[in-house]
């Protein structure tokens, strides 16, 4: 094996594996559902490199948040980078095959890259690589896409001298990409076809000339401050409820300084919003406790609803009034800042075709108030509903109780149930029925429901505000010719099933959420 020592520095060639995962922080997982899923990924490549018999003294491991660079060196297989992909991305397949949580399911894309490199020591004392190899992999990955495979010009010349990579079944797609730097790459999607979990299929963003341009990257906003954004959203959002609900100074001090963190990496460039942000602090850290009266409560709220309207406004500058029709709305976060085609339902009935749709969400404001969380009779006090045969049960026990039923409701509290249910049920003509319920306390106010929905990727996800509160696997669903949508009470509208304060506006898209749209709905809290 060829090294040169320079001073502590040691040359050697690498084989680097550069992968992450694909939307790891724009799919709607929590925190929490990403903490898992890291450790998830990790185990899947620690169990592929088991499985290849990789040794612990052939490889550095570089992390990078949500992938890893895999760097391997020594007396290796010409093609155990290829393989190692191969086995990793077979290992997500297998284990998205018997995942049931849609937010634990993942794909990755893979960049291959070899060339010499030097290994040196990190800050930590730790193996580390540095040189052109493991930055040009880093650049290759720009190109690669969900479950591609995307070989540098060095790799594929490697490869093709060999028979075993020279078969019917195995093709090499070239295709060029333009880095921020303006350097062109000539590389090659690896497409087999006996190959689990491997997408053969160019990545979308390759235009007609065969490039990825690196204007495709500077159109968007990095990562982190698209991450950024989403969090400045909602810990505004989460301080103002927090605030109002009463929580103690301590509690909505920490909400400001996740505020003004956020903010600062979020690339909003606005003095006049940062000394608003900047004054809502000084404010709540320099009022004593005894002085956070329900006014002072109240307009620190205000405040923060304000701050929100500003970041949209600033975020979409082009955005028009609505009106009373179906309009678009602008979700924040989003890298192009493009609409999205939101419909804005303002009355009280309308058409429920939007539930045929193989993926959608529908979001719809209530108001909560006092005699949502008071304890009395066990009652269904409805959101929004759509329901066959006018509501009316069919009391057949062959049939679903309530036939194409779909609802959004409040179970109030009961002394056995003291904190009640948010409760979210749908079927078809048969039992059995969707059920997905938590039993937080909302404070009084106005707050959003959200239901998402894909047939394709088998989910249905309960949403209060920004929160995911309970999800399930897509199950029975309303069929056929279906019944009106109807706002703030249960299709035969019975007094004891009215929700009882105000319901709507409601929004509806035919497809699933990104985590950062609910902000451009939470934004647009009704007043």
């Amino acid at each position: 094996m060829p090294k040169k020592k320079v001073g502590k520095q040691k040359i050697r060639d690498i084989k680097h594996v550069f992968l992450d995962i694909v939307g790891f922080t724009q799919e709607g997982r929590i925190p929490e559902d990403q903490e898992e899923l890291i450790g998830v990924f990790n185990r899947i490549v620690m169990s592929a490199l088991k499985a290849l018999l990789v040794q612990e003294d052939q490889r550095i491991l570089l992390p990078t948040g949500d992938g890893v660079c895999i760097c391997l060196y020594g007396d290796v297989d010409y093609d155990l980078h290829v393989k190692l992909g191969l086995e990793i991305l077979k290992r997500i397949a297998k284990h998205n095959d018997t995942e049931t949580r849609p937010q634990i399911q993942f794909a990755v894309r893979i960049a291959l890259n070899a060339h010499p490199d030097i290994m040196v020591q990190d800050i930590n004392g730790q193996n580390n690589i540095a040189g052109k190899g493991i930055n040009d992999a880093q650049r290759i990955l720009t190109g690669s896409g969900r479950g591609n495979l995307v070989l540098s010009e060095g790799v594929f010349r490697n490869l093709s001298g060999f028979s075993v990579y020279r078969t019917s079944s195995i093709e090499f797609k070239p295709f060029k990409i333009i880095d921020k730097h303006n350097v062109e790459h000539s590389v090659y999607l690896y497409s087999q076809k006996d190959a689990v979990g491997l997408n053969n299929e160019l990545p979308e963003f390759v235009d007609e000339e065969g490039y990825v341009r690196s204007d495709r990257f500077d159109k968007t906003k990095s990562d982190t401050q698209t991450v950024a954004i989403f969090w400045l959203g909602h810990d505004l959002r989460w301080t103002g409820d927090r605030i109002i609900e009463g929580s103690s100074r301590e509690k909505t001090l920490h909400g400001f300084s996740q505020i003004l963190k956020n903010y600062a990496h979020s690339g909003i460039q606005s003095q006049e919003l940062a000394a608003e942000l900047k004054r809502l602090n000084e404010d709540a850290t320099q009022t004593r406790d005894e002085e956070w009266s329900l006014a002072f409560r109240k307009q620190l709220d205000e405040r923060i609803g304000n701050v929100l309207a500003r970041i949209k406004t600033l975020l979409n500058p082009s955005q028009e009034e609505p009106s009373d029709t179906n309009q678009s709305i602008t979700r924040i976060g989003n890298e192009s800042m493009e609409a999205q085609s939101w419909s804005i339902h303002r009355g009280k009935i309308f058409p429920a075709d939007m539930l045929h749709a193989n993926k959608g969400t529908v979001a719809v404001w209530a108001r909560v108030s006092d005699f949502h969380n008071r304890i009395g009779p066990k009652r269904y006090r409805y959101i929004v509903s759509t329901a066959g045969n006018g509501g009316k049960s069919f009391g057949n026990p062959a049939l679903a109780r309530y036939p194409n039923a779909w609802a959004i409701c409040r179970v109030l509290p009961t002394v056995k149930f003291p904190t009640g249910q948010w409760s979210f049920f749908c079927n078809g003509t048969k039992p059995p029925q969707v059920k997905l319920r938590s039993a937080d306390i909302l404070a009084p106010g106005w707050h959003l429901f959200t239901i998402e929905w894909s047939r394709t990727d088998g989910y249905v996800r309960f949403y209060i505000d920004d929160q995911v509160v309970n999800q399930a696997r897509f199950g029975p669903w309303p069929e056929g010719s279906l019944s009106e949508i109807i706002l703030g009470t249960w299709p035969n509208d019975s007094p004891t099933h009215r929700f009882g304060s105000e319901v709507g506006p409601l929004y509806s898209i035919d497809r699933v959420l990104r985590p950062d749209e609910l902000l451009a709905v939470l934004a647009d809290r009704p007043v």
